[in-house]
């Protein structure tokens, strides 16, 4: 998962499916919710907030981002075994 420490990521699903995963937790994730997405709505992740994603094979999704989110600004963390097993469980209840 990935968070951004200096600025807020907006996504809005133009076609397709995608879902959006959330975590919970500071130094590393704790916890992770599921989010399937609703196309053109608005979703807000704020600053220091994990999150991912997955997409269907149609998805469009615009992403918008501040000009300067670079890699010194946007840490990424690996999931444990369990977590991965948790993200799969909640991507099959959403999309069966």
């Amino acid at each position: 998962m990935q968070k951004h420490t200096e600025t807020d990521e907006v996504f809005v699903l133009m076609a397709g499916r995608c879902i959006l995963f959330i975590g919970e937790g500071e130094e590393t994730v704790t916890k992770v919710h599921a989010v399937d997405m609703e196309p053109y709505k608005l979703y807000n992740v704020r600053r220091g907030v994990w999150h991912s994603h997955t997409f269907s094979r149609d998805a469009r999704v615009l992403i918008v981002e501040n000009r300067d989110t670079v890699d010194a600004n946007s840490p990424f963390v690996g999931l444990t075994g369990k977590q991965q097993a948790d993200v799969v469980k909640l991507a099959g209840k959403l999309w069966g």
